[in-house]
């Protein structure tokens, strides 16, 4: 985070908080920036360059380490401003010096569906550099990840969030408290697909989308998010893995197995659009809306017409499911390399974005 601090602010008065503030810019954690031709700070680092010159020399090299750090910032990166007196306008991001440290202090939460396979996932998204960089900041606890349970556990949290800020959750509450946690706050969540029509978002997932766009959001910077652009996270496996994941057994349970991926390669080959809005979990009995026992067969009607290419006997298969992968992503980077998982994330949609922005947007609010 972007952080800059007021000249007025330079008093001995807040000595104590400043030291905290510029502690939390240590290790290149946030960018801690000041006016360094300003007469308040030139007369404070002075001062307590005279009492505790290793200290100044500590708080010079924050400075130092803050401009570098600065100059890679994207100019979607939070930012707030740091100033004198008690009030904070967190619409603005004009904090008090209090309520600067205490949001500086929090670290970045990563709000997923499942906590595991989320972040995973994540780190397959990032570059080998980012890969790191991300586990750096978990490591340092700059970074958490809180996974949900599923998209309306996600709704839920992001409406108890909504009605904090608005006052319409019925409890005094700590103001500070719950303006640090929603600018603090990074989501992640399926696209899923609408039983009514597959090549759209499910309306659950439609409504989270609409939540983290709401205004009271939107201020001092919008609540980063994604949505992802095909149906879940699977849906991005690359073939190599699933291919593993094939190999994995023997006998029948293979052959089960091997069916749902030739189905699936031949699907992403010849429709790509309506593979990545297949049900990766479930399969197409998985998605039928009739009520009909699991081995009942599949009539016309169960499928809908996005897979209307995916009809025929060739790609039949696909109505078995690609279940019971544990963990995948844990292995797709380390087992197949960045490649695999790049030539597959690559295929599309074109709505989705760039991987390389997607860590961005982490990094624009660290």
């Amino acid at each position: 985070m972007r952080v800059e601090v007021e000249d007025a602010l330079f008093a001995p008065a807040h000595d104590l908080g400043l030291f905290e503030l510029f502690g939390l810019g240590w290790e290149e954690r946030h960018a801690i920036l000041v006016d360094e031709q300003g007469p308040r700070w030139t007369a404070w680092i002075a001062r307590v360059e005279q009492a505790l010159p290793h200290v100044a020399a500590k708080l010079k090299q924050t400075i130092e380490d803050s401009l570098q750090l600065s100059t890679v910032q994207s100019s979607a990166c939070a930012s707030v401003r740091v100033v004198s007196g008690e009030a904070s306008d967190w619409s603005d991001g004009q904090l008090a010096l209090d309520a600067a440290i205490r949001l500086l202090r929090f670290p970045l939460r990563l709000l997923v569906e499942n906590q595991r396979a989320d972040f995973d996932f994540l780190l397959c998204v990032a570059r080998p550099t980012e890969r790191e960089w991300l586990r750096e900041m978990w490591r340092r606890g700059w970074l958490e990840v809180q996974g949900a349970g599923g998209l309306g556990e996600i709704e839920a949290c992001l409406q108890d969030l909504l009605a904090s800020l608005s006052g319409t959750d019925g409890e005094p509450g700590d103001l500070v408290r719950v303006e640090v946690v929603r600018l603090r706050l990074w989501v992640m969540f399926d696209r899923d697909a609408d039983p009514s029509d597959r090549s759209q978002p499910s309306t659950a997932s439609r409504r989270v989308a609409d939540l983290c766009n709401d205004s009271l959001f939107s201020r001092p910077w919008p609540l980063a998010h994604l949505q992802l652009a095909r149906r879940t996270i699977e849906s991005y496996l690359p073939g190599a893995a699933l291919a593993a994941w094939v190999g994995e057994r023997r006998g029948a349970e293979r052959t089960r197995r091997q069916r749902a991926l030739d189905a699936l390669t031949r699907l992403r080959t010849d429709a790509p659009g309506a593979a990545f809005q297949y049900n990766m979990k479930r399969g197409f009995i998985g998605d039928r809306t009739r009520h009909a026992a699991p081995d009942d067969p599949l009539v016309a009607s169960d499928i809908d017409p996005l897979f209307a290419s995916a009809s025929d006997a060739g790609h039949r298969g696909a109505r078995h499911r690609i279940r019971a992968i544990k963990r995948p992503f844990e292995s797709v980077f380390s087992h197949f390399g960045d490649a695999a998982f790049d030539s597959e994330f690559r295929r599309g949609p074109t709505t989705q974005p760039e991987r390389k922005a997607i860590i961005q947007s982490i990094r624009d609010r660290i």
